[in-house]
């Protein structure tokens, strides 16, 4: 007989981690070649790249937990 066995998922925390680890990565990556590109002054462009960061994370976790609440709180189950 086999038991079937769920893969634990990711605590709240380490998914918090792992989206403003993204995130800097991508603000490292995109905000040289934004702000030479732009033109536009290195605070003012930091600036409004931080805010679009954080709208996307704050959309795509809505997202996520729209789709699967039971992956962030495993409480809601059934």
């Amino acid at each position: 007989m086999t038991t079937h066995h769920s893969p634990q998922l990711r605590t709240l925390p380490d998914r918090i981690r792992q989206i403003a680890l993204f995130e800097v990565g991508g603000l490292l990556l995109i905000s040289p070649p934004f702000i030479w590109l732009s033109g536009v002054a290195v605070h003012d462009s930091i600036t409004l790249l931080v805010i679009i960061a954080f709208i996307a994370a704050l959309w795509n976790a809505a997202y996520n937990v729209s789709g699967n609440p039971t992956a962030f709180f495993p409480s809601c189950a059934r």
